[in-house]
């Protein structure tokens, strides 16, 4: 047996760390008859979701969110869990009294997706119909040119951006300007520490690596915005067959059902803050048709915004999964070498099949 192959026994072997799925169905009975519902990790930070770590007895050792890198580990990883038990056993008595959730101290939570009970088959269809007998209306999108499914196709486009958007846990890397790491000593007095490859980059470099940072926060903010209309438009039309043809976040959120916006805010109560502070994110940032104000210039390297426009994204598209929406993307592919012209011809061929369905609840 070769070196490379007892390596690879041995990787084989390898426990994989982080391989806790924190995603969970369940049922039990719930106001005198048998209910079924998903529970879904989720950091109260930046509302993406969770996976963890266990010991070889099964005890939970580390809980982490899967964007911002929020991590719990032992001790208090178990403790966190307990917690977050608990709090789903509260919040399930809430669900049975038709109340809604309410989250305690602590970084995580478990969000639950309840069983809805949704429009059979026909019934939409039926509805699908009176609604496109209505014809298009000026300024909104309509069943006319919406059949069924493509609500499915918002709410994966929406879901894909929002899935490119890491946000690291330090502020720092967030910041559109590189800040040294500072070191605040006991006698108040701080430190600033510099790498010998940042004092060596000349300015053209740094130039680049500002527009690069500068780059990322803005294009954040824009995809993170553009994800929010996308999914809360995918939401209006599948619950009231039509959403309104604009890209205001605000007009869009205060749009939807109030049962929506109540579940919204009862897992991100400053959300409809951070859509009105967001509101024209990328209706306006799209174009430099102009000098950008300095007010605009200000609000585009504000890394807390574009944080809170993905937190609001993610809230949002929990929604619209539990209005019945859905997406799914599947890829296949084929690799190909040939010698060619003296050398290696490497091609690969990919197969894109995207999906969208929905099922929308009675009521």
């Amino acid at each position: 047996m070769t070196e490379q192959q007892g390596n690879a026994k041995t990787l084989a072997r390898e426990k994989v760390e982080w391989g806790l799925n924190m995603e969970s169905e369940s049922n039990g009975n719930i106001a005198g008859k048998c209910f079924r519902w998903t529970t879904k990790g989720r950091c109260k930070r930046c509302w993406d979701g969770l996976f963890g770590r266990t010991d070889d007895s099964g005890a939970i050792t580390g809980i982490k969110c899967r964007s911002c890198g929020a991590l719990v580990a032992s001790p208090r990883a178990h403790e966190e869990d307990q917690r977050m038990v608990e709090e789903l056993s509260s919040n399930l008595l809430n669900l049975r009294f038709c109340k809604l959730p309410a989250y305690s101290d602590g970084p995580f939570a478990y969000k639950i997706f309840p069983q809805m009970d949704r429009l059979t088959g026909e019934e939409f269809k039926e509805r699908l119909r009176t609604a496109r007998g209505q014809g298009g209306s000026p300024g909104k999108l309509t069943r006319s040119d919406f059949p069924e499914g493509t609500p499915g196709y918002f709410f994966l486009q929406a879901q894909v951006l929002i899935a490119g958007i890491r946000q690291p846990i330090k502020a720092s890397e967030l910041s559109v300007l590189r800040f040294p790491d500072v070191e605040l000593k006991p006698d108040g007095s701080a430190v600033a520490h510099f790498s010998q490859e940042e004092l060596r980059k000349s300015s053209w470099q740094q130039d680049y690596e500002f527009m690069g940072r500068l780059g990322n926060t803005m294009s954040n903010s824009m995809m993170s915005a553009f994800a929010c209309e996308l999914a809360m438009k995918a939401i209006s039309l599948t619950y009231k067959n039509e959403a309104k043809k604009i890209h205001d976040l605000i007009e869009l959120y205060d749009n939807l059902p109030q049962g929506c916006r109540e579940r919204i805010e009862a897992d991100y109560p400053e959300i409809r803050d951070v859509l009105k502070q967001g509101r024209k994110t990328f209706d306006s940032w799209r174009y430099f048709q102009h000098a950008p104000s300095e007010k605009g210039m200000r609000a585009m390297i504000d890394s807390d915004r574009a944080r809170s426009l993905a937190k609001s994204a993610r809230v949002i598209l929990d929604e619209a999964q539990m209005m019945g929406l859905s997406g799914k993307v599947k890829i296949d592919g084929k690799q190909n070498v040939r010698e060619q012209n003296g050398g290696r011809d490497y091609r690969i061929e990919l197969d894109v099949t995207v999906t969208g369905s929905e099922w929308p609840p009675k009521n």
